[in-house]
């Protein structure tokens, strides 16, 4: 389900907020550095 509209930039945020969901559970209880945030997503 998208937030607003149906326009190709929610369905990249959607999947884009879908990568960092599961990047964030791979690392639950440990500090991350946001550089390596955006270099593993892309971003």
């Amino acid at each position: 389900m998208l937030a607003r509209g149906d326009g190709v930039e929610n369905i990249m945020a959607e999947r884009l907020s879908d990568r960092l969901r599961e990047y964030l559970r791979a690392t639950q209880g440990r500090v991350v550095n946001l550089k390596d945030i955006r270099a593993e997503l892309k971003i």
